[in-house]
């Protein structure tokens, strides 16, 4: 598997979410129009997070 931005991306945003950071700081850091983009996008991380 070849590391693109989007993966880099979506695996920073992943592992943030995995140690707790709250998903409005994570939704901001990735430019999201709102958190609701970020929460249907990373609902797997924020379950297992759970």
């Amino acid at each position: 598997m070849q590391a693109t931005p989007h993966f880099l991306i979506h695996t920073n945003a992943t592992l943030l979410i995995a140690e707790g950071l709250n998903l409005l700081t994570v939704s901001l850091r990735l430019g999201h129009s709102s958190i609701a983009t970020t929460s249907k996008v990373y609902v797997h991380a924020i379950q297992s997070a759970g």
